[in-house]
């Protein structure tokens, strides 16, 4: 739950910096937050495995995929900040979700493998896209006022 709230209120003020501060350009807003989340994650690093940079070096246990993830997730945060700020919220959370359901789909095509509750997953984003995108004319709309 604590983390829920604390990735919400993170998202929220990451979007409203990118929206109100166009003074300055995307690229340096990104160096910005990633310094942040580089300077709070070396603190966690120091204060789990205190000796673990001296024993092995700074990339100890790096292989090709985890340099292969860190820049596939170096780019989503690029592309995220985008989002953010030429676009809204709603928009970044459809975009993740469309991005699981189009592994979930290629992974069921790969393994032939038909889970029912991953397909109705997709089935349910494709709706909820179909509502968010529907817009409602209101000189049509009756209200029953009286």
């Amino acid at each position: 739950m604590v983390s829920c709230i604390l990735s919400s209120t993170a998202s929220v003020y990451a979007e409203l910096v990118l929206k109100n501060t166009n003074k300055y350009s995307i690229h340096f807003q990104n160096i910005l937050f990633y310094s942040w989340g580089a300077f709070f994650s070396f603190c966690v690093l120091i204060r789990n495995e205190p000796g673990a940079i001296i024993r092995g070096g700074f990339f100890d246990g790096y292989s090709y995929t985890v340099i292969s993830l860190i820049i596939c997730q170096g780019m989503n945060g690029i592309m995220i900040s985008y989002i953010l700020r030429f676009s809204d919220n709603i928009v970044r959370i459809y975009s993740h979700v469309i991005a699981t359901a189009l592994t979930i789909l290629i992974e069921m095509i790969h393994t032939r493998i038909i889970n029912y509750y991953l397909f109705l997953s997709v089935v349910i984003v494709a709706c909820s896209l179909s509502v968010y995108h529907t817009r409602i004319n209101t000189e049509e709309t009756i209200f029953i006022n009286k």
